[in-house]
């Protein structure tokens, strides 16, 4: 599907522009149009003004992070998440700071190697005690659970098992993650 209607208009101001090219990169996201959602949110990024919400870079970052993360641009994606992390720090939004540090953590997974591994399980150790430790159950069993498979990908078995375990008493949330090879 070719991307229409994310051209820039005169009379458009900065914010609306912004709005409708988050919407219609959501769109393209949901109907599986990755290359149109990717310029979708590139244009926005391009339309940021003063008046642009720091929430709205917030989410548009982190959706050009998950992009180019899929696309195998790691580097590209691991800036843009870090830019997420820092816009969701600026508005003291606990849930979306957690989620950021997964995200910045789950780039370093895709990256692959033993440093990288050691960076993702720093930025999960962030998402934990960001603010005390506080955080949904889910999530924080879900960072368990990633923190446990990490260490079992990483041959270290009783610190994964550890984390899986602790893991399990927290309610379910399926990630696709699986232990095995």
């Amino acid at each position: 599907m070719l991307l229409v209607g994310c051209g820039k208009s005169s009379n458009t101001n900065g914010a609306l522009l912004v709005d409708s090219l988050y919407r219609q990169g959501r769109y393209f996201l949901d109907v599986h149009c990755y290359d149109s959602a990717l310029v979708c949110f590139a244009k926005a990024e391009e339309a940021f003004d003063e008046h642009t919400s720091v929430r709205y870079k917030g989410k548009i970052y982190a959706n050009l992070a998950s992009l180019h993360k899929d696309a195998g641009v790691f580097d590209v994606a691991l800036d843009y998440a870090k830019k997420s992390l820092h816009a969701y720090e600026s508005l003291s939004d606990t849930a979306c700071v957690l989620l950021s540090w997964m995200d910045i953590a789950d780039v370093y997974v895709k990256m692959g190697g033993e440093d990288m591994y050691r960076y993702a399980q720093k930025c999960y150790d962030n998402a934990l005690s960001y603010f005390g430790g506080y955080c949904n159950d889910s999530i924080k069993g879900r960072i368990y659970q990633e923190k446990g498979v990490k260490y079992v990908h990483d041959n270290k078995l009783d610190s994964g098992l550890y984390y899986l375990y602790k893991s399990l008493t927290y309610p379910a949330q399926g990630n696709g993650y699986s232990i095995r090879n």
